[in-house]
């Protein structure tokens, strides 16, 4: 990833198959939005993924760069996914996994902290917390991914502002039962 000299408002990611960098392809994706407005980095995230869902198209290249790579201006899938997004599970499960600081996070005194994570159900995410204050065992917290009409969640705030409060002072309300060697105790927050 790296930004083009010639157009500051971009980002070009390079893709290649892992085996021959001559099958490299690099996306000019824009940062600026058609308003002026920045392009959230999970619309970024969600146009990447589409386009390397689609397979490498060179054909497709406007342009080659310096080094010979053709490069594809993905300003146009970028305003298609503004006006329609189209996020998928994997896009909510990072979005999940980024609401919890982690080790060596730049906040000096969270009060939870992300000690992993793993998909328990198509839909659900257990995230392993540890939390700073209170009892030491490790917890799982299970986060749904989808909503309550099937959509795919993009953004956890809600979720991500009340979870220290839930995590102190709901924790019995969310009991779920499940058993899991990886934590002491597992909550049920799929309906939050």
């Amino acid at each position: 990833m790296v930004q083009p000299p010639e157009r500051p408002d971009t980002t070009r990611v390079v893709l290649w198959d892992g085996r021959d960098l001559e099958s490299s392809l690099a996306y000019d994706l824009p940062l600026v939005g058609p308003h002026d407005g920045n392009v959230p980095w999970s619309v970024i995230a969600g146009v990447l993924r589409q386009l390397a869902a689609a397979g490498p198209d060179p054909v497709g290249a406007t342009s080659v760069d310096g080094l010979g790579i053709p490069v594809v201006d993905a300003r146009p899938a970028t305003w298609r996914f503004l006006d329609e997004p189209s996020y998928d599970l994997t896009d909510a499960l990072h979005a999940a996994v980024t609401m919890i600081g982690y080790y060596g996070d730049e906040d000096p005194d969270p009060e939870l902290l992300l000690g992993g994570f793993l998909l328990v159900a198509p839909a659900t995410v257990r995230l392993y917390v540890d939390r700073t204050a209170g009892p030491a065992a490790r917890i799982g917290l299970d986060i749904a991914l989808r909503d309550e009409e099937g959509g795919v969640r993009e953004g956890f705030t809600g979720t991500m502002a009340a979870l220290p409060s839930l995590v102190r002072t709901e924790l019995g309300w969310n009991a779920s039962g499940a058993v899991d060697p990886y934590c002491a105790e597992v909550y049920d927050f799929t309906h939050w």
